[in-house]
């Protein structure tokens, strides 16, 4: 896996669809993890889930972000599989239960807001991260 600071094209349709920041967008495409800012560890977990999915293949992974942008179900299901897998990473290394719970909330909060287009409310998000 690769990490670039640099905007991927794909930044610029994930832009006029889904008004994204890059101060704060995490992309993943083909071997590369695209980021202005530093990637936690539990977040590189979520970004090889994608990874690993999209076949590290280029053009593998523009289908993917083809469905990953066109049906709402595809990208809950993706994003499920990522936030879960980095669920597991922050159960292992975060012994803190209270800190757990906060970590679990943002991720529920992520999961449920604007940048998924609201595909799932946050009582469900936190339910389906857990499992």
């Amino acid at each position: 896996m690769k990490i670039s600071r640099e905007k991927p094209l794909l930044y610029w349709i994930l832009r006029i669809i889904y008004k994204i920041n890059w101060e704060i967008i995490i992309i993943s495409w083909g071997d590369t993890v695209y980021s202005k800012c530093n990637i936690p560890p539990d977040f590189i977990i979520h970004e090889q889930t994608h990874l690993k999915r999209q076949k590290f293949s280029k053009i593998y992974g523009l289908w993917w972000w083809w469905r990953y942008i066109r049906n709402q179900e595809f990208r809950l299901n993706e994003e499920l599989v990522a936030y879960q897998n980095q669920w597991k990473f922050i159960q292992k290394t975060i012994k803190d239960r209270n800190q757990r719970s906060v970590m679990l909330d943002k991720l529920a909060n992520a999961l449920s807001g604007k940048i998924y287009g609201n595909i799932i409310d946050v009582y469900h998000a936190r339910k389906m991260i857990q499992k």
